[in-house]
């Protein structure tokens, strides 16, 4: 008797065992792209200094749009902490903007006030400080940029888009 039972627990557990199966890594993963930067160019040496960005959009998990809402996605991430990201690409844009021919040393600081991702737009208000020997430059203005769809790449890609625009916009307000 007990080893029929023994028997039949053991059946049960490789039969349940064999069931289950390991599921796939549902977690998809994002990164900003510096748009502006052609391959083999020489970079002008700094630009931002700091980035901050308001706690609403900094975190890993990607804020996406549901018809007027935002939603935060359990399986969609950033590669590295939004706020990181968001400093390195407009690092690479303003650097690729100003190109490798300035001769002073120029330094700006950005404070994204907030960002709002709605009705199929991605729209960024921001405050910057450009910090040149000749004094400093301060300036807001907002940047907008429409989001093709409402998954995670069109999401990414509306961000890198945005941060295009904004790079543009602070080397303009330099010059």
């Amino acid at each position: 008797m007990i080893r029929t039972v023994i028997f039949a627990l053991i059946t049960l557990m490789i039969v349940g065992c064999s069931t289950f199966q390991a599921q796939p890594d549902r977690v998809g993963y994002y990164r900003l792209e510096a748009r502006l930067l052609t391959p083999g160019v020489t970079l002008f040496p700094e630009s931002i200094v700091a980035v901050t960005v308001p706690d609403t959009v900094d975190h890993k998990k990607l804020a996406l749009p549901e018809g007027p809402t935002v939603v935060i996605s359990d399986f969609d991430r950033w590669v590295e902490p939004f706020g990181k990201g968001v400093e390195r690409v407009l690092d690479l844009n303003v650097r690729a903007l100003l190109g490798s021919n300035a001769e002073e040393s120029v330094a700006c600081s950005v404070n994204i006030l907030e960002a709002r991702l709605e009705n199929g737009a991605l729209e960024v208000w921001l405050d910057y400080h450009w910090i040149e020997e000749t004094g400093v430059v301060k300036g807001a203005f907002s940047s907008t940029t429409f989001v093709s769809d409402t998954g995670p790449v069109a999401t990414a890609e509306a961000w890198s888009k945005v941060l295009e625009l904004v790079a543009q916009e602070l080397v303009n307000a330099r010059r």
